[in-house]
C-alpha cells in the first residue's frame, strides 16, 4: 500500500480544512478555559486576606459581645428630653418624612432640640456619648438653633 499525498488535493478537500478548524478551535477552547480556571484560583495572597477578615471579624464579635445591650427607646428619649430640660432647651416631637428619619431593626423617636447654638451642640455633643442619637438637619438662625435628632433602641 502505498501512500499518495498531494497537497493541491489536500487543499480542495473541503472536510479535512473544516476537520482542522474544529480542532484549532477546540484547542483555543481548551487553552482558554484552563487559563480562566488558573485565574479564578485563589492565590496565597488571596488566602491570607481572607484569614485576615476572618480574624477581624472574630474581633469586632468579641468587641460587640462585650458591649451593654441598648435600653428602650422610651428610656432614651426621656433621658434626651430630662437632659434637653436641664440645658433649658426644648425638646418636641417631630413629624419628620420616613425618607428623613432612622429606617433600621431597631425602634426610633424623632424630634427637635432648640435653643441657644452653643447649649444645643455641647449638649448633643455631651449625649451623643451616652445615647445612641442620629442627627438629622440642623439650621441656625441667629444665636437659636434646631436640631432634628432620633434615638432609637429596643
Amino acid at each position: 500500500m502505498r501512500l499518495d499525498i498531494n497537497l493541491e488535493k489536500l487543499k480542495k478537500d473541503q472536510q479535512l480544512l473544516a476537520l482542522c478548524g474544529v480542532v484549532i478551535g477546540f484547542a483555543f477552547l481548551i487553552f482558554f478555559l484552563l487559563q480562566t480556571r488558573e485565574e479564578s484560583r485563589p492565590t496565597v495572597q488571596g488566602e491570607a486576606q481572607l484569614r485576615t477578615e476572618i480574624r477581624a471579624a472574630k474581633n469586632d464579635i468579641a468587641d460587640m459581645s462585650q458591649k451593654s445591650s441598648l435600653d428602650s427607646v422610651e428610656g432614651y428619649w426621656i433621658a434626651l428630653f430630662e437632659a434637653a430640660s436641664l440645658s433649658g432647651l426644648e425638646l418636641v416631637n417631630s413629624r419628620v418624612p420616613d425618607d428623613q428619619r432612622y429606617r433600621g431593626p431597631l425602634q426610633s423617636r424623632t424630634g427637635v432640640i432648640e435653643g441657644e447654638t452653643a447649649v444645643v451642640l455641647s449638649t448633643l455633643h455631651y449625649l451623643s456619648k451616652r445615647i445612641p442619637l442620629f442627627l438629622y438637619s440642623i439650621k441656625i438662625q441667629g444665636p437659636v438653633t434646631e436640631v432634628t435628632v432620633s434615638v432609637v433602641g429596643v
